[in-house]
């Protein structure tokens, strides 16, 4: 029996240089609906969380669109982060904001947006040489899908 002086160490009937290590795996997230490469902006972004709930709101952001979901010292307020961009939903924010974010493949997302019964609006711009698709998340706010051929 392994007896240690240490009060944090538990008795336990097999010495602990037998008892091997195993990490367990972690949970994989399940991939996002939408794979955006990144978000389109130059600071964070803030949105309005208007009355959604924030349960709504954090799976969306984070099923849908993929971002990571951040603690917050603010009571009425959600953050996500996307690389180094960070996109805040604030109650005390009145004003429908918009967000964007560019994607490889949007012909990729369309079925799956359809599949989740999230409505969208195709939009053609400049000739063709990008495709864009418009959405609405729950509390409103607009987001861009924007996809960019390579030339």
């Amino acid at each position: 029996m392994c007896m240690s002086s240490d009060p944090y160490m538990a008795e336990s009937p097999v010495p602990q240089d037998d008892v091997p290590f195993v990490l367990q795996p972690l949970l994989k997230r399940p991939p996002a609906l939408i794979p955006s490469e990144t978000i389109v902006a130059v600071n964070t972004v803030l949105l309005s969380a208007g009355e959604v709930p924030p349960g709504i709101l954090r799976r969306f952001y984070e099923r849908v669109l993929g971002l990571d979901h951040l603690a917050s010292d603010e009571p009425d307020t959600l953050r996500f982060k996307h690389l180094r961009r960070e996109v805040m939903l604030s109650r005390q924010t009145k004003r429908i904001g918009t967000l964007k974010l560019t994607l490889r493949h949007l012909e990729d997302v369309l079925p799956k947006l359809r599949v989740a019964r999230i409505a969208y609006e195709l939009l053609h711009t400049d000739d063709g040489l990008s495709t864009k698709a418009l959405l609405r998340e729950p509390a409103g706010n607009l987001v861009y899908l924007h996809e960019s051929r390579r030339f």
